[in-house]
C-alpha cells in the first residue's frame, strides 16, 4: 500500500474564496444571515448563496481525503467493539462512497455555476445542457470547463452509472464473490485460518491498490480543474456583487 508521503491534501484555493473571504471578514456571518434583512441587501444574499455553494464543493473535494484513508486500512475485520465490518463490506462500501463521490462533485460545480451566473435553474433542472442553454455568448468559455469536470475520473463516473443504473458491480461481481464473502466472513473469527487460505487476501489487496491509484489520478485531476475554474469565475461574481450594492 501507498506510504503517507503520498496522500495528498485536495481543497479550493481560489481567487473566488478571497473575494468572499474579504467580504464577510469584516462581518459576523451568523449575524449577518440572523440580522440583515436580505431582501434589502441583495448583495449578501447574492453572495450567502455563492459561499454556501462554494461550500458545498470544497467540503466535497476535501472528503476525498478521508476515502485515501479508508482505502488505506488493512487490519481486518475492524473492531466496532460491539461488532465488526469484514474485508468484503469495507471494500464494498469504500467503492460505493468513491463512485458517488465524482458524481457529487461534478454535481456541486453545476450548482455553483447556477448560483455564480444566477440562471434560475432549480432542482434537477441543474444539469449540463440546461446550463449551456442559459448561458450567453461571452460566457461560453465556460462549457470547456463544465465538460472537464463532466470527463474528470470518467470511468469511476462511468462505474457509478452502471452500479446506479443497472445495479451491477464492475471488477467486483464473478464467479468466486460469494466465496470471498463468506472467506471475509470467516475471518472475523478466525484470522489465522483466512491468511492460510491462498489468494483470499492477495485479491482484495490488489482492488484497493487499484481504487487507490484510481482516486489519486482522478482526485489530482478534478482538484487542478475545480480550482481553476473557481478562479475563472471569480471576475464574474465579483462584477454581479458589485453591481448589487
Amino acid at each position: 500500500m501507498k506510504q503517507n508521503s503520498d496522500f495528498k491534501y485536495w481543497c479550493i484555493e481560489s481567487d473566488l474564496d478571497g473575494i468572499l473571504y474579504g467580504i464577510f471578514i469584516p462581518l459576523n456571518l451568523s449575524e449577518v444571515e440572523q440580522t440583515i434583512d436580505l431582501s434589502e441587501n441583495r448583495h449578501y444574499e447574492y453572495a450567502l448563496d455563492v459561499s454556501y455553494r462554494l461550500r458545498c464543493l470544497h467540503e466535497g473535494l476535501v472528503s476525498l481525503q478521508v476515502l485515501q484513508k479508508m482505502l488505506m486500512v488493512r487490519d481486518y475485520p475492524i473492531d466496532l467493539k460491539k461488532d465488526v465490518i469484514n474485508r468484503h463490506e469495507w471494500f464494498r462500501i469504500t467503492y460505493d462512497l468513491i463512485l458517488y463521490r465524482f458524481t457529487s462533485l461534478r454535481d456541486y460545480a453545476y450548482q455553483l455555476t447556477n448560483s455564480v451566473f444566477e440562471l434560475n435553474l432549480s432542482g434537477l433542472d441543474v444539469n449540463l445542457k440546461k446550463i449551456k442553454n442559459k448561458l450567453s455568448s461571452s460566457d461560453s468559455y465556460l462549457i470547456d470547463f463544465l465538460e472537464r469536470i463532466k470527463d474528470a475520473g470518467k470511468n469511476l463516473r462511468d462505474e457509478r452509472n452502471v452500479l446506479a443504473h443497472e445495479g451491477a458491480f464492475s471488477g467486483i461481481e464473478d464467479d468466486e464473490l460469494e466465496i470471498r464473502k463468506t472467506l471475509s466472513i470467516i475471518e472475523e473469527s478466525d484470522k489465522q485460518l483466512a491468511e492460510d487460505l491462498i489468494g483470499f487476501q492477495d485479491y482484495y489487496n490488489l482492488k484497493f491498490e487499484r481504487l487507490f491509484k484510481d482516486l489519486i489520478i482522478a482526485g489530482d485531476n478534478i482538484s487542478q480543474i475545480l480550482n481553476d475554474f473557481c478562479d475563472k469565475i471569480a471576475p464574474e461574481f465579483k462584477q454581479r456583487f458589485d453591481m448589487k450594492q
